[in-house]
């Protein structure tokens, strides 16, 4: 790698020492410029991410700040919800003059309250039929009464959840000012009556959120989720959408870049190219309407330290980079000295005539001695090698000269074994004519068998069908003969139970008119109960006048006299009640008894067809008596026809599985001759390339015998002795 990259850089007349000083050099500063760059950067990230998380809990924080100014003023309006939702216990005129006085001093005990009302369903406050929809502000340093527009949509729109309202610019004591509304339902037994609200000047967080600078040179700015900005490191940016003024700073803004935010729920911490910014999403109890912490640091106040850092580290590694060059050129020098000498020893034994007797002279024990020592064993082996090839030379040259005589002699022997084998090879053809036909005729005889067996199989299937058919009715024939038994008895059980039914019909038709008499009874009774109670109503109300002419003393009893005729009239409507019901049942009872009658008749004209339905299954039952005998003699003559097909079967069987071994032997016989061939047609190819083979080797015999030659003078060239 070095050789291609390096070296050619510095040049091919280069000293080894000049060569090894600046590569490494130029390695060691390559090695120091990487770290330095690996570790900027990622000290860079993890910088990036402790700040990213630091400024998220510094989000958060300022989150949680917000949020309690909100939710300061969002609990006097619940803890005004709570006072208004006991309206029952106030006297109902004093109602509305109770509750706007309330909604007057608390507009007065904080001077960020610029608006207070209390929306009231129609006639829920007292009987007047109307909303209360009190409404008091703020209009120059005065209390005074306003319309609400809108009052009857807050009202729709009142659930039982917190409410916190985007902010808007209102007119405010002569001023325009940034307002949030917060407003409570007022809920009684489940269920909103009313709604109430405050007008709450959020300007009292300006100075809180202009104030913050994370890491001495970063903003904050509150932005609600419509956009509007409640807060500002600029004051101007006060009340203006999002995307008019901070947007033009923020990476990928737009005007949808405030809903995506919110919409991520989690904190949003990330680094654009000037800045760290990180976005936090909150809400206000269960309010449904969001806001958002924007927290901004200036990337190079963040980096600075971190640059000053490398900035360090680079002078001291230049420093320590100079120091190496010098100690690695000194280093370089004792080595390329050492190596001259070496290489001088390689350069006289290369240069000379082959004089392999000549060593390298050691002059020490360090890696470079040690390299002049394996060259010297290298110089052992080569000259041991050499006289051994020259031996060897010398006998291949007369192995050589035999090989080509035998050659010519195998040649000759391969010639005749392929005549030989064309020979086999057309005599094997012939016997394989006479195979097939062979084969054919008894392939004929297998199909004339075949056919004959078809024959056979049909006549057995047709007689199993006819067996099975005939099984198969006489089983039928036994089976109705058994329901037919079985349903005797069964009419019998059920004209047994008609009987008994049509006698128990009867009894509870006598029953039912005895019920009917005892309703009449208590229909009687029931105008009793009815003039007893007229007559004790009119006892109370005399009762009550005479109290009432007693005057004090009389109070006690007309409390009896009014409870007793409360008593009267429960007990007239429950005999009017009781009346009705029982003529209800008469009528019932009257139906019922009819509907009996009409089943008596019913149960009459079932019995009769029970006993004709049992005389005509007893003479079905003797017809299939005397059917299931004449089966049973068809059945034992079918089994018989079976029993002989099945004999002429098992022989057809033994006379196929003889024909189909002949005809397997015949296949066999044909497969084993085509095999014959086709090995025959192989040996002589093969014959044919083992011919070429041996022309092959003749030639290579040839060419050896040369190459051996020129090798025994190559290596007389050498000096190994």
């Amino acid at each position: 790698m070095l050789d291609t990259l390096v070296y050619p850089l510095l040049g091919e007349t280069m000293k080894f020492k000049y060569r090894l000083t600046l590569t490494n050099s130029l390695l060691t500063l390559t090695l120091i410029a990487v770290i330095i760059v690996v570790l900027f950067f990622q000290g860079a990230k993890m910088q990036d991410r402790v700040i990213l998380q630091d400024m998220t809990s510094q989000a958060a924080l300022y989150a949680a700040k917000v949020t309690e100014y909100y939710k300061a003023y969002l609990e006097k309006t619940k803890a005004l919800s709570v006072i208004m939702s006991g309206y029952e216990q106030v006297y109902p005129e004093i109602r509305r003059t109770e509750f706007t006085d309330i909604l007057r001093n608390i507009l007065k005990s904080d001077e960020n309250i610029t608006g207070m009302y209390a929306f009231w369903h129609k006639g829920v406050i007292d009987e007047e039929d109307a909303e209360f929809i009190p409404y008091y502000s703020h209009l120059n340093e005065i209390i005074t009464p306003e319309t609400y527009p809108g009052y009857q949509q807050v009202l729709a729109e009142t659930d039982q959840n917190d409410f916190v309202s985007f902010p808007m610019t209102m007119n405010r004591q002569g001023k325009n000012a940034l307002i949030i509304e917060v407003r409570s339902a007022i809920i009684v037994r489940g269920k909103v009556l009313g709604v109430v609200g405050m007008q709450v000047n959020i300007g009292p967080l300006q100075p809180y959120v202009a104030g913050l600078r994370p890491y001495q040179t970063g903003h904050v700015a509150v932005v609600a989720g419509d956009g509007t900005i409640c807060a500002h490191y600029q004051d101007d940016m006060l009340g203006k959408p999002f995307s008019q003024g901070t947007s033009a700073s923020f990476p990928s803004a737009g005007a949808d870049i405030i809903p995506r935010l919110i919409a991520r729920k989690d904190s949003t911490a990330f680094t654009s190219k000037d800045a760290i910014w990180v976005a936090y999403p909150f809400t206000v109890g269960t309010a449904k309407n969001p806001y958002l912490i924007l927290a901004m640091a200036d990337l190079k106040t963040v980096r600075a330290p971190l640059v000053k850092l490398v900035h360090f580290a680079l002078l001291f590694i230049a420093g320590a980079a100079v120091v190496a060059a010098g100690c690695i050129y000194l280093v370089s020098n004792s080595l390329s000295r050492r190596i001259n000498r070496v290489a001088d020893r390689m350069k006289d034994i290369s240069e000379g005539e082959g004089d392999l007797t000549k060593r390298l002279r050691i002059y020490s024990n360090d890696e470079i001695g040690a390299m002049g020592t394996y060259f010297n064993k290298i110089l052992d082996s080569i000259q041991e090698l050499i006289r051994q090839v020259k031996v060897q030379a010398a006998g291949l040259g007369e192995i050589g000269g035999k090989l080509a005589e035998n050659m010519d002699e195998t040649a000759l022997a391969v010639k005749e074994i392929t005549a030989s084998i064309g020979n086999v090879e057309r005599q094997t053809q012939t016997q394989g004519k006479n195979v097939d036909k062979t084969a054919k005729v008894i392939g004929d005889i297998d199909g004339v068998i075949e056919n004959l067996g078809k024959h056979i199989e049909t006549q057995a299937e047709d007689i199993a069908k006819s067996s099975a058919a005939v099984e198969e009715m006489v089983s039928n024939i036994a089976n109705v003969a058994r329901t037919l038994i079985g349903n005797a008895k069964n009419m019998e059980n059920l004209s047994a139970a008609a009987e008994s039914g049509r006698t128990g019909l009867s009894g509870i038709a006598g029953e039912m008119q005895n019920v009917a008499k005892e309703s009449e009874g208590l229909i009687g009774i029931t105008s009793v109960m009815a003039n007893i109670a007229s007559q004790t109503n009119l006892l109370s109300m005399n009762a009550a006048i005479e109290a009432a002419h007693a005057g004090e003393s009389g109070k006690g009893f007309a409390v009896v006299a009014e409870e007793i005729r409360k008593l009267a009239e429960s007990s007239s409507k429950q005999s009017k009640t009781i009346a009705g019901v029982l003529k209800e049942i008469k009528t019932s009872i009257d139906k019922i008894s009819t509907a009996a009658a009409g089943v008596l008749e019913r149960f009459e004209a079932i019995d009769q067809g029970v006993r004709t339905v049992s005389a005509q299954e007893s003479a079905v039952r003797s017809a299939m008596e005397e059917q299931d005998l004449g089966s049973k003699q068809i059945l034992e003559a079918v089994t018989r026809l079976t029993e002989g097909t099945q004999t002429i079967k098992e022989s057809f069987t033994r006379m196929r599985q003889g024909g189909r071994e002949i005809g397997g032997e015949c296949r066999t016989l044909e497969q084993g001759t085509a095999e014959i061939s086709d090995s025959m047609n192989e040996m002589a190819k093969e014959a044919e390339k083992i011919n070429q083979a041996v022309l092959q080797v003749n030639a290579i015999s040839g060419e050896t015998k040369r190459s051996i030659d020129l090798l025994q003078s190559e290596l007389s060239k050498f000096k190994a002795e």
